[in-house]
């Protein structure tokens, strides 16, 4: 999902690689973002399985550490084979592996640096590992700011004063007025990397909030195009107005009303909603025995209808940014909509 390898099983430790065979930009991150889903996936088993069995919480300890390794490929040739890896970096994240915590995740000095406009993180006192000749200092990682992109902190620290592009900004002006008379309109932008595209919609949705539009924003991720409906859920997310310090219980109960101010007739839906929306819950358990075919329509349908009743409600603006990474459902969606 992430785009990492899995390098080493070893008893109950596994090392997975980012970075190689291919590398990205962000590849702290992505590794962040999957030890999350896998300590959020073992706290789940821990909790419907192994605790209700033997009264012991299973949990995860992670490290990450970033740096230069040497990496062999696999006699097989295989891109999914395993890779022995050396170099400092290995050794430094197994060393912060054994100083986590339970359910804890460490990181080094120079993973930091990579994610710490993404995730809050404690700095935690320098230690001295075996086989590292210097202290280190050690970084817990703690829950998301809420920034998505690079341009989100730049947001935070101050954009540039915005000049020019008013022919774009009237086309779109023109079309956010269509809108409001009731005539909806799908605005596709295109250009080189760098040109300003995502700036010039960061412009507009100011302009339309101001106006008192409301604006809702899912942000396609190079690392979701597996993941289908990713920025749509995103999206209803925003428009749901749900919030991560939401608890268990108060989550459940917010996430139905707001669905249902919707439209009422969302109520067949919601095992659906809740399942995209990864909302635990009793009360409407989808039924996974439906068959596949059946249950992408059925998805489908709810978003649709969760989007259209919001239209009705007022004219909406519905920003799907870097459009290029979005996968296929997402795509047909939009297009239905």
């Amino acid at each position: 999902h992430y785009g990492g390898q899995v390098t080493q099983i070893v008893g109950d430790e596994v090392m997975s690689l980012f970075g190689y065979p291919v590398a990205h930009d962000d590849d702290p991150l992505r590794c962040v973002w999957a030890a999350r889903d896998l300590h959020a996936m073992v706290r789940e088993l821990s909790a419907s399985t192994v605790e209700p069995a033997c009264d012991f919480q299973l949990r995860l300890h992670s490290g990450l550490a970033t740096g230069q390794v040497v990496a062999k490929r696999a006699l097989h040739d295989s891109f999914a084979g395993r890779y022995p890896v050396y170099g400092t970096a290995v050794n430094l994240a197994a060393r912060l592996r054994s100083l986590a915590k339970s359910d804890q995740l460490l990181c080094c000095a120079t993973s930091h640096s990579r994610i710490r406009e993404f995730f809050s993180c404690d700095a935690l006192h320098d230690v001295h590992l075996a086989g590292i000749s210097h202290p280190v200092t050690v970084y817990s990682v703690e829950e998301p700011t809420g920034l998505h992109r690079a341009f989100d902190v730049a947001v935070r620290r101050g954009l540039t004063p915005w000049t020019g592009r008013d022919q774009e900004i009237g086309v779109l002006t023109d079309a956010l007025g269509a809108c409001r008379a009731g005539r909806g309109k799908c605005m596709l932008i295109t250009g080189e990397p760098g040109v300003g595209k995502t700036r010039l919609v960061h412009e507009f949705s100011r302009a339309a909030a101001a106006a008192g539009l409301p604006v809702i924003a899912g942000y396609c991720q190079p690392v979701g195009e597996a993941v289908a409906y990713l920025p749509i859920i995103d999206a209803l997310r925003s428009a749901l107005q749900l919030r991560d310090d939401f608890d268990f219980e108060e989550l459940q109960g917010y996430a139905e009303e707001r669905v249902l101010a919707l439209d009422a007739g969302l109520a067949n839906y919601l095992p659906h909603i809740f399942f995209l929306l990864t909302i635990p819950t009793r009360r409407h358990v989808l039924d996974r025995a439906i068959p596949e075919e059946i249950l992408h329509r059925q998805f489908h349908d709810a978003l649709s209808m969760a989007f259209v009743a919001l239209a009705r409600r007022t004219p909406t603006v519905l920003v799907m940014d870097d459009w290029h990474w979005a996968d296929s459902a997402s795509r047909r969606l939009v297009a239905n909509l």
